[in-house]
């Protein structure tokens, strides 16, 4: 029993640690991947609607057009999408679940009603990354309010030959 009780509470351990890591580096990969993504997709959207629509012209420079515009929610969907995966993993489903229908059922749906009104067909495009820029209020409430709760926002020193000294 207690070979086991060992063993199990040094994977705990480990995974936690792993955990700290995590979330200390996550948030910037996340920024530095959407504005790579946004470059390339922006720069880049001619060629790949090419592959796509390329028999016609004219779809061609409305798919060119609204590509161009959608990229920018690449910006701002990571952050939502990261805080609602977060407070899955913490099994706080009612935060995740609140995120996500702001997200992608109540801003969604109004920006795509009120959005083309003020912009044409350009705002339908534009609808996901407003909807994402209204629900990063939301999701930074949630992440702040909770932080003594979960205690996720302690200084975290990820050390890793601590992690390691645990023998398997």
């Amino acid at each position: 029993m207690t070979f086991l009780y060992q063993k199990s509470r040094c994977l705990i351990e480990a995974f936690s640690l792993h955990l700290k890591h995590l979330l200390l580096f996550l948030p910037t990969t996340m920024y530095e991947g959407s504005i790579l993504i946004t470059v390339i997709c922006r720069f880049s959207s001619p060629y790949l609607a090419q592959l796509f629509v390329g028999y016609s012209k004219d779809l061609l420079e409305i798919t060119v057009k609204a590509f161009s515009l959608y990229c920018f929610t690449f910006l701002f969907f990571g952050l939502n999408t990261m805080t609602s995966a977060f407070f899955t993993a913490l099994n706080n489903g009612k935060i995740s679940a609140c995120i996500s229908f702001v997200r992608t059922l109540l801003f969604q749906t109004t920006c795509i009603l009120l959005l083309p009104q003020l912009f044409g067909s350009d705002g339908i495009w534009l609808s996901t990354a407003c909807a994402e820029i209204l629900a990063l209020p939301i999701s930074i409430y949630f992440l702040i309010t909770r932080k003594d709760e979960y205690r996720y926002k302690k200084q975290m020193n990820f050390n890793f030959f601590r992690l390691y000294s645990c023998n398997f």
